[in-house]
């Protein structure tokens, strides 16, 4: 389920027009849903029902698309403080190193290769 997310996540990112096609998707089939599932019990006609189902499926659909941005924008901000952290081990590991004295001298490690 994860990795569909982020295959979503992706498209999105790559392309608005995918994601407008998704969203107009998922509006028609809100429609298509809500227009079939109205009975006749709530006094209204077919017409009244029609754009009552077109007005809901419109809303839905624009809140899909902006979900979808608002999904891109959340994970790249979670990238963003992976990266820092991953950024801010990697310097502490590198300041542990040059504070014991293990880094490696490139220079000697030649020397030594040339007098093997």
């Amino acid at each position: 389920m994860v990795a569909i997310i982020d295959r979503y996540i992706n498209m999105v990112r790559t392309s608005k027009l995918k994601t407008m096609l998704f969203s107009l998707c998922f509006a028609l089939v809100c429609l298509v849903s809500t227009y079939l599932r109205r009975d006749k019990s709530n006094g209204l006609s077919d017409l009244d029902n029609f754009i009552v189902s077109i007005m809901s499926s419109v809303a839905l659909g624009i809140v899909w698309f902006i979900s979808s941005l608002v999904m891109v924008k959340i994970s790249d901000n979670i990238e963003e403080r992976k990266s820092k952290a991953n950024e801010a081990l990697r310097e502490a590991k590198r300041e542990k190193a040059i504070v014991k004295s293990k880094k490696v001298n490139n220079k000697k490690k030649k020397k030594n290769r040339r007098e093997n």
